[in-house]
């Protein structure tokens, strides 16, 4: 046996013991977890989760679409968890970035401090080069209610300023009103135009148990409406397909159509009431329903002892006859 059937033959009987299934499902959860974590970098990450998803555990022999359904709505939940707890972590070990329009007209726009549960309050600034900016805007966006950045819910402008290297320091402190995660950008009229900062984060003003907590629900939510609706579509995709495969094999059993390959399948002959094409081995004619029997039904016993069948053409003969009434078949003594 060549090394690549071996191979294959030593899987086949790996499938079929009892811990293969199990230690396939927790496979999908870590295969899964890791191509969910990098899905962004990966060219239709989404898709290739919800694939692996799928058909690892069908491949394992976990066919049944109910059992399946359930199963994928359980590792939606599991595998979004870890992906949760990295983004949180990671957003709890940032410390602010700052921002600037594509000019540097405007530039090193910033937040202090970026986290402040107790207080609030925040200073912002940001330094202007351009000497046609006379005031500055720092649009302010709650991240949890509102994700359209070009609506902000606060707009504050900034018309106190300091001087320092490179232009003036615009600033302005601001007493958020609640409890959140935000994110902001600035702006500002430079005589003919508005130019505006990238987005950021910041700052994030909630105790860090709750903003776990955000995090993975808005994670969790997240991968349903990516991964989970790749992953249903595929589970109906495949019933609808095996189905429709199991409808045409019993069409064609209906039909009386010989199995794939078999010899019978080629010889054909003419329907005597319809003249459609019938398979040799056909019981009944699949256009008009006609019998096709093999032998003909024996005649009818005789009426009476006196009397017998012509065996050419059936008729009724009495024994005294030496000759066929009907065809003329002559009757040896």
């Amino acid at each position: 046996m060549s090394s690549p059937d071996d191979l294959k033959s030593r899987f086949n009987r790996f499938r079929e013991k009892k811990y293969a299934l199990p230690l396939a499902l927790l496979l999908t959860f870590i295969v899964c977890s890791v191509l969910l974590m990098y899905s962004a970098n990966l060219c239709f990450g989404y898709l290739l989760v919800a694939v692996v998803a799928y058909y690892l555990p069908y491949y394992f022999g976990l066919k049944d679409r109910r059992k399946l359904a359930v199963f994928g709505a359980v590792l939606m939940v599991a595998i979004a968890i870890p992906f949760g707890l990295m983004i949180a972590s990671d957003y709890q070990g940032f410390e602010g970035s700052t921002v600037s329009t594509d000019d540097r007209s405007m530039f090193d726009g910033g937040v202090t401090p970026f986290s402040d549960v107790d207080g609030r309050t925040h200073n912002y600034t940001v330094t202007v080069s351009d000497p046609a900016i006379t005031n500055v805007s720092v649009a302010i966006n709650d991240w949890w209610t509102n994700t359209n950045i070009n609506s902000p819910n606060f707009n504050y402008t900034m018309t106190q300023y300091v001087d320092v290297e490179g232009g003036r320091q615009f600033y302005l402190e601001v007493q958020l009103p609640e409890q959140s995660m935000y994110a902001f950008h600035f702006s500002a009229l430079n005589g003919t135009e508005w130019i505006r900062t990238d987005v950021t984060v910041g700052p994030i003003d909630m105790p860090s148990g709750d903003f776990y907590t955000k995090i993975i629900t808005g994670t969790i939510l997240s991968t349903f409406m990516t991964v989970g609706i790749l992953f249903y579509l595929l589970l109906v995709l495949t019933w609808f397909a095996d189905r429709s495969r199991k409808k045409a094999i019993e069409m064609q059993k209906n039909m009386n159509f010989p199995p794939a390959g078999d010899q019978k399948s080629k010889e054909k002959f003419i329907c005597s009431e319809c003249r459609a094409e019938v398979p040799a081995d056909a019981k009944t004619c699949p256009q008009c329903g006609e019998r096709f029997d093999d032998e003909p039904e024996a005649p009818a016993a005789a009426a009476k002892e006196d009397e017998y069948y012509c065996t050419d053409c059936g008729a009724t003969v009495q024994e005294s006859d030496t000759v066929c009434p009907n065809c003329g078949k002559k009757f040896e003594d």
